[in-house]
């Protein structure tokens, strides 16, 4: 990967790199770096004798490397990391098409769209470990997984340790269930319930109280209409509210997305919008209100905007998404993403120190311009240029 950021942090790196263990030298009014990596190791399944049962495995780690000035250092970084390590069972009946999976180890979990759990959430790609931007480090430092179907219904019950940097180790743990039913091949619905068993973090008050992110609870709904037909309109959408044993916590997150594309036509255009909140803290109530984002992320869906996920998370926050698709061949996707970014409330603590009170909702808008081609069976360009 190549990679050039004219003025990042917003030309103000010191202030948002005060407090940060991971930042080195910082860079100045326009940089250019690369980064690479190779993973090497060893996977495969084998069905157990002539039963429905298969039993899978994989192990890996990833040599990665950065060169030059990044946002965060220029130190010429290279790091030998464990990555998968992973044990599975799988079973399978081609009558019914039930199935069930049981995997324990080193290993990747994205729940729906990643908007409250995804896989790129699990390990971290910054400090000594380098290749930040490139991020091939994905996989848990621990996770158990267990999902599968049957008939209309699928379920999955998830315990993820995340790989977080050692400066930054919060011990936070994730576990939860999820349970769906597909009504017809285009409408599905799926609820969840996600739990933090174990954190050391806290919850930033004004008051400056401390309050634990252990015990809080997720739950919520996920609804998703969408025809396998060529030409159709598609909705989806999820919501949630959080709330802690432990203290008076109200919190919600949600979202709602509508689109349409007409593959009939050449270069099968489509175009979205959606709408997405993520509750903050009205410092003159009593409860807690600023809604624990968990793992959220994911480029091109809850990454929202490249810049400004350097600074401000998805917490504390409305957005106004505007996309737009085509495909000039059948491997190729060029896709135009518009955010609009708005704080829900001007209390912002919890966030980066330097935008823990915020002067205006407004916090600003992101163009982003991506190319995806896969050229050949072993060849993959992406091409991203974004202006906050």
């Amino acid at each position: 990967g190549v990679y050039s950021d004219s003025n990042p942090w917003f030309g103000q790196p010191e202030l948002f790199n005060e407090f940060s263990p991971v930042a080195g030298r910082l860079p100045g009014g326009e940089t250019t770096w690369t980064e690479a990596y190779v993973e090497l190791g060893l996977g495969g399944a084998t069905r157990v004798a002539e039963s429905d049962f298969y039993v899978y495995g994989a192990a890996s780690g990833v040599f990665s490397m950065s060169r030059g000035q990044d946002i965060f250092s220029d130190d010429n970084r290279n790091k030998l990391h464990p990555d998968k390590g992973y044990v599975g069972l799988l079973y399978a009946d081609p009558a019914t098409k039930n199935t069930a999976q049981f995997s324990l180890g080193r290993q990747t979990y994205t729940l729906n769209t990643g908007f409250l759990i995804s896989m790129i959430s699990g390990n971290s790609n910054a400090g000594e470990r380098g290749a930040t931007y490139l991020g091939p480090r994905n996989t848990t430092d621990f996770s158990a997984l267990l999902n599968g179907e049957v008939g209309s219904f699928r379920y999955a019950m998830f315990y993820i340790d995340p790989d977080e940097l050692e400066d930054l180790e919060s011990n936070t743990k994730f576990a939860g269930a999820n349970i769906g039913y597909g009504f017809t091949d285009a409408f599905s619905i799926d609820a969840s319930v996600i739990t933090i068993p174990n954190s050391d973090s806290t919850y930033r008050t004004p008051g400056g109280e401390g309050l634990a992110r252990e015990d809080t609870t997720t739950w919520g709904l996920h609804v998703l209409y969408r025809p396998t037909t060529p030409d159709h309109l598609w909705l989806e959408g999820e919501a949630y509210r959080q709330s802690n044993d432990g203290y008076d916590m109200e919190a919600y997150a949600y979202y709602g997305s509508v689109g349409y594309i007409r593959k009939s036509l050449s270069w099968s255009p489509s175009l979205s919008y959606r709408y997405a909140s993520f509750s903050g803290d009205d410092p003159d109530t009593e409860e807690f209100e600023r809604f624990d984002s968990l793992m959220s992320t994911g480029l091109g869906n809850w990454l929202q905007g490249l810049s400004f996920g350097k600074v401000y998370r998805n917490a504390n926050l409305d957005t106004h998404r505007i996309q737009a698709n085509v495909s000039p061949q059948q491997a190729m996707n060029i896709t135009f993403t518009w955010h609009q970014l708005r704080a829900d409330e001007l209390n912002n603590l919890g966030a980066n120190p330097a935008l823990s009170q915020l002067g205006s909702r407004d916090i600003g808008d992101e163009y982003t311009l991506t190319l995806r081609w896969a050229i050949n069976r072993n060849v993959y360009w992406q091409a991203i240029a974004s202006r906050a």
